[in-house]
């Protein structure tokens, strides 16, 4: 018998950190239907280096003949990557000419489907110019009051003397920021306009967002864009960014196999659908929506009859970071109102009795529910999940422990798959929530700064390694004794991500 053909997926990702690049490879490395294809690595330039739109626009016309579907950013198709998007100079009739690619890819390649996802340009609430431009170190925070301040101030929330007050201090920068932000608006209109003809779904995510401001007023303009132009059932907008790619790669696996799995959810807290996130801009339950929707997967009330469960494990009030878990005491919004020891049992007998379960962990911001894992670790059920994920966003979790949950359900146990889940313990709890605040404690007694590790990247990583199995071995002793930690780097030179690679232990 003839082996059939794996079908050949394109992506271009929005940028090269390993979130973005390397998680998409994991989840579909060996599969045996689908072989995923992205530039080189080095091609896509690095942090605000924006990658060559020459080098992309060579790759994807290259390879859309024979490809069966696409899966593109935006993003690093227009300006060169997420943080280029924040900070480029380009005039918008030469962002409509590089938008032309798509058309010449479809018209190469007719029958391919196309996957698509922009982001609205972010708006920060502090002041930082490490992912912006360099005057929003000086004035971010100002430039993020303003425009909660105009927002409200149209809806009569506020008199113009609020915004006013912040005028002196962002003047010199308002026309260069303003402008950029329009610009990046009417290119999620002219992407919008693809929609249908070339573009067979959209997502539009935001990478930080709030209830005010210029973020939320870009949306609005975007959302009555797309109503304007009827185009409400191909594209979605929510709170995400950097897990889209594997969501639109699950969404094109599911579509291709014409099935639109069902997603039934329970909380670990009866309040925590109500929530408003940190750093976004909706309630949990909403986005929760989204992300199932966006995945390509239908939400169920029927408990027992779905493929998937997903597990989400959130507070019943006000969200903290990962690292005040180990020092402050919690309060009802993790202890009084949520039944942490209730929820993980409920996962655990999930589990036991052959039900696919996804846990989505966003109990805090930027890392794991160190609790909850090691729950799920002593009930043995750690890696008997279908997916886990804590990381970052509360969007980036959902989306990540969605996409790679479906991928689980239709191919099983691949290596590739179940070593992802051991990275997302690794990562998830034992770097970001753990040893990322420990060692940038460290650095603080050492006037090292944590966004600038200088000539000491080996050597912090090799304190990275080191911290998260003194952590591993500690919390998650089951999974420790079966998975190891291989290698490590610090692949944009800073505290904030790692680059690690867990493998069963031989």
């Amino acid at each position: 018998m003839q082996k059939q053909r794996r079908k050949k997926i394109l992506m271009l990702p929005l940028d090269e950190r390993p979130c973005n690049y390397l998680y998409p490879i994991m989840l579909f490395k060996d599969n045996p239907a689908y072989e995923l294809k992205l530039p080189a690595r080095e091609k896509l330039g690095q942090r605000k280096r924006a990658a060559s739109f020459e080098e992309i626009s060579s790759f994807l016309l290259e390879n859309a003949k024979d490809a069966d579907i696409a899966v593109l950013s935006i993003d690093m198709l227009l300006y060169g990557g997420l943080l280029p998007a924040r900070i480029h100079t380009h005039k918008k009739a030469e962002l409509l000419d590089r938008l032309e690619l798509i058309k010449e890819i479809k018209k190469i390649n007719p029958s391919l489907k196309i996957y698509a996802f922009n982001l609205i340009m972010r708006c920060p609430q502090y002041s930082s110019s490490e992912e912006e431009p360099d005057y929003y170190g000086l004035c971010g925070r100002e430039l993020f009051l303003y425009g909660e301040a105009l927002c409200k101030q149209r809806l009569g929330l506020c008199g113009r003397e609020e915004s006013e007050k912040y005028r002196s201090v962002i003047s010199p920068y308002l026309s260069d920021y303003l402008n950029r932000r329009k610009i990046n608006v009417e290119m999620n209109c002219a992407v919008v306009d693809l929609i249908g003809t070339y573009i067979d779904f959209l997502i539009i995510p935001q990478d930080d967002s709030s209830e005010f401001g210029f973020v939320a007023e870009d949306q609005q303009t975007v959302r009555d864009y797309i109503a304007e132009k009827e185009k409400q059932e191909k594209v979605l907008i929510y709170p995400g960014a950097d897990e889209v790619g594997m969501t639109l790669l699950a969404r094109a696996v599911n579509e291709d196999r014409g099935v639109r799995p069902q997603i039934s959810v329970f909380y670990s807290s009866e309040k925590a659908p109500f929530i408003i996130p940190k750093y976004e801009d909706r309630m949990l339950g909403e986005s929760v929506k989204l992300q199932i929707a966006a995945a390509g997967c239908r939400k169920s009330q029927a408990f027992c009859e779905d493929d998937i469960i997903l597990a989400v494990n959130a507070p019943a009030g006000k969200m903290g970071e990962a690292d005040e878990q180990f020092r402050i005491r919690p309060c009802g919004e993790y202890s009084v109102n949520r039944s942490l020891l209730l929820f993980a049992q409920e996962v655990t007998e999930l589990v036991r009795s052959g039900k696919t379960v996804a846990v989505a962990d966003v109990a805090y911001g930027n890392g794991s529910d160190a609790e909850l894992v090691t729950l799920l670790d002593r009930a043995g059920v750690s890696m008997r999940v279908a997916s886990y994920s804590g990381w970052n966003t509360s969007g980036n979790s959902l989306g990540t422990a969605i996409a790679a949950g479906i991928l689980r359900s239709i191919f099983g146990d691949l290596p590739a798959l179940t070593d992802f889940l051991a990275l997302r313990y690794y990562e998830d709890a034992g770097f970001c929530a753990w040893s990322r605040r420990v060692i940038m404690d460290q650095l603080y007694k050492e006037n090292t700064d944590y966004r600038n590790l200088g000539e000491r990247s080996d050597e912090i990583a090799a304190c990275v390694v080191e911290e998260i199995n003194a952590f591993m071995q500690k919390k998650m002793k089951n999974l420790y004794s079966q998975y190891e930690l291989v290698s490590c780097c610090m692949p944009w030179n800073r505290m904030f991500e790692t680059e690690i690679a867990v493998h069963a232990r031989r």
